[in-house]
């Protein structure tokens, strides 16, 4: 997939702590602006006084979502109407309906800051590391938007969770494509989901 000049490329990733997912951002998110590009970082579990932004360049805009929701009241109706659901799916059998619709209801908050920051950059590029951020991703960009998914651990270690789960099997198909970091890994995609990407 190919960047336009003068659009935003958002990188999302749990944490800034240091690893090597975050000096992969480091490094992206500065040949980005070398480039052109309107670059913004969003940390979505950390305070951004905590995060480590060594070698991030000034020029990008690093946003903790921790910190923009805690300045938010919080929403009380939606999060008790998608636990309801969760719980009714539970009961009727639907194990993975019910720990996405769980995780929506704990998460409501988060997804609707971002829901709002996607709506208002209808040309940005989401870039999303580790899976918290993924599924924030894939819940929150609209349709004008891109999303990209770096898969960068083994998606058999995370069968044992059924919010991955279903996540894998319901909304993984929403990505615009998804970097692999090995064959295997793509290949475990291929079988088991309907996206596309490659390896690097």
């Amino acid at each position: 997939m190919k960047f336009t000049k003068n659009k935003e490329i958002v990188f999302l990733i749990k944490q800034m702590s240091g690893g090597g997912a975050e000096r992969v951002i480091s490094l992206l998110s500065q040949a980005a602006v070398e480039r052109g590009y309107t670059v913004s970082i969003i940390v979505t579990h950390q305070p951004k006084a905590k995060a480590i932004l060594y070698g991030v360049d000034k020029n990008i805009n690093v946003i903790s979502l921790s910190d923009e929701i805690s300045k938010k009241k919080p929403s009380v109706i939606m999060p008790k109407l998608l636990m309801f659901w969760s719980k009714l799916l539970g009961k009727i059998g639907f194990e993975e309906k019910s720990a996405f619709f769980k995780y929506r209801a704990r998460n409501h908050k988060s997804v609707a800051w971002l829901k709002n920051y996607f709506k208002a950059c209808p040309k940005s590029t989401a870039v999303a590391f580790h899976y918290d951020s993924i599924f924030y991703s894939l819940l929150s960009v609209t349709k004008k938007n891109k999303l990209i998914i770096s898969e960068r651990g083994d998606p058999c270690q995370s069968l044992s969770s059924k919010t991955t789960v279903a996540f894998l099997k319901n909304e993984f198909h929403k990505a615009d494509g998804v970097v692999f970091q090995s064959p295997d890994v793509q290949k475990w995609y291929k079988d088991n989901t309907p996206v596309k990407g490659k390896v690097i």
